[in-house]
């Protein structure tokens, strides 16, 4: 599985995303899409919004990333889903 934290802003060039790493002490892979090619795969349109997709399964979450737990259960759900915990 890849985690791919995606900056869809024009404003955030190559700096602003390195401090963003540092300043949250992400170590995941960044992606810039300021055509926001990723972002209409994936069908989101807020920020945090996440996204889950397997190849052979196709997207099983979208939504956004909260830290209510009736929220966040769908994507936790997902991750799990998977990686074939379920």
């Amino acid at each position: 599985m890849r985690w791919i934290l995606v900056y869809p802003n024009a404003d955030e060039d190559s700096e602003k995303i390195q401090n963003s790493f540092r300043e949250y002490d992400l170590s995941s892979e960044a992606s810039s899409d300021t055509n926001h090619t990723l972002v209409k795969s994936a069908q989101v349109g807020v920020t945090l919004e996440a996204a889950v997709h397997l190849p052979a399964l196709a997207f099983l979450y979208r939504g956004r990333i909260e830290d209510r737990p009736k929220v966040t259960n769908g994507l936790r759900q997902a991750v799990n889903c998977a990686f074939g915990r379920l």
